[in-house]
């Protein structure tokens, strides 16, 4: 669980991190084999991870998903 420090926000770290995150994942799923990544975001944030490419799941508006090929495409170079 990610903890929040307002020192550091709207400095553009949370999407730095997202990314590189996103990117390691990409990798890894070449040896570990998983087709997606779930995000369970808080209140407000779910529109962060929609712009990288999430899309909620169902009906249920903070939980959001990115298939490998959805990284591949939005953020892996």
């Amino acid at each position: 669980m990610a903890h929040h420090n307002l020192y550091f926000q709207k400095q553009g770290l949370g999407a730095i991190l997202l990314l590189d995150a996103l990117h390691r994942l990409y990798q890894a799923s070449a040896t570990v084999g998983f087709p997606l990544v779930l995000v369970d975001a808080k209140d407000g944030v779910a529109e962060f991870y929609q712009q990288y490419g999430f899309q909620p799941l169902g009906q249920y508006p903070n939980k959001l998903f990115m298939t490998m090929k959805g990284i591949a495409h939005n953020i892996a170079p």
